[in-house]
């Protein structure tokens, strides 16, 4: 199987990580939006077969900070200001997992893959923090909580929780 089938296959719990990788990665990736990682299954692989266990997207995002952020916050994700109105990040944009090897792989195997490639994207350029932006949902906030990841704000449109990460 090649990879394209392979992304055709991929099924997630949460449709919007599905549609993504199988209609926008590749396209996102062309036009230098974002970077898409595949995780595949190594026993799979060697047998030329292309089975993708999870997938998760890199790429840049410029964060405004919302008024009511406090200014101690600014300053330390800042680094200079107390009174910057924005910083730029490196975004963990999509992050899933396969639901048929949904047991062959943990969510915090995945975040440390993405995280390792957020540290050697800060080897070429700077950056003080990752960012993640997802729904409002306690388990979705108690793994990343767990992962390192502090809450920010809350997204312009009021959608999402963008979560930091310090690096």
């Amino acid at each position: 199987m090649n990879y394209a089938e392979a992304m055709s296959r991929f099924s997630c719990r949460d449709k919007s990580v599905e549609y993504f990788l199988r209609n926008k990665a590749f396209d996102f990736d062309v036009r230098n939006v974002a970077r898409t990682y595949l995780i595949l299954d190594p026993d799979e692989y060697v047998l030329d077969d292309v089975v993708i266990l999870a997938y998760f997207s890199i790429s840049v995002k410029h964060v405004i900070f919302d008024e009511t952020l406090s200014k101690t916050k600014i300053n330390e994700i800042d680094g200079f200001s107390k009174n910057a109105p924005s910083a730029n990040t490196i975004l963990i944009g999509q992050l899933g997992k396969d639901t048929e090897h949904s047991n062959e792989i943990s969510g915090s195997l995945i975040l440390d893959l993405a995280i390792a490639q957020v540290y050697s994207a800060l080897d070429t350029v700077g950056c003080r923090i990752a960012l993640l932006e997802c729904m409002p949902i306690d388990k979705l906030l108690d793994f990343y909580k767990s992962n390192g990841f502090v809450f920010l704000q809350q997204s312009r449109d009021n959608e999402l929780l963008q979560l930091i990460r310090f690096l």
